[in-house]
């Protein structure tokens, strides 16, 4: 039996402790309608968290986690598996 992944453009930003203002600003900028509230945790001596309030639930953003827009609906996805499943979608200029 094959074995077959389904790739579809979707937006994305990598969360680092260095870029939290840029995802915030991006979580807020997109078309995702279901992120409430968003707070920033840092327990002594870790990293930092990204915690995202949505109708669902609390999503949980670690420093490397990617955020994911799939259609106006965000998820938290580690960098392994994003590296898995998404690959770069290059727009052509004309």
């Amino acid at each position: 039996m094959n074995r077959y992944r389904k790739v579809e453009p979707v937006e994305a930003i990598r969360f680092t402790d260095l870029n939290i203002p840029e995802v915030v600003a991006w979580i807020y900028s997109s078309d995702i309608y279901d992120a409430l509230s968003i707070s920033l945790t840092t327990r002594m001596g870790d990293l930092p968290e990204l915690e995202i309030v949505t109708a669902e639930g609390t999503l949980t953003a670690y420093p490397g986690d990617w955020l994911i827009n799939d259609g106006g609906e965000l998820t938290v996805c580690p960098h392994e598996r994003f590296e898995q499943h998404y690959e770069l979608v290059v727009e052509e200029t004309q």
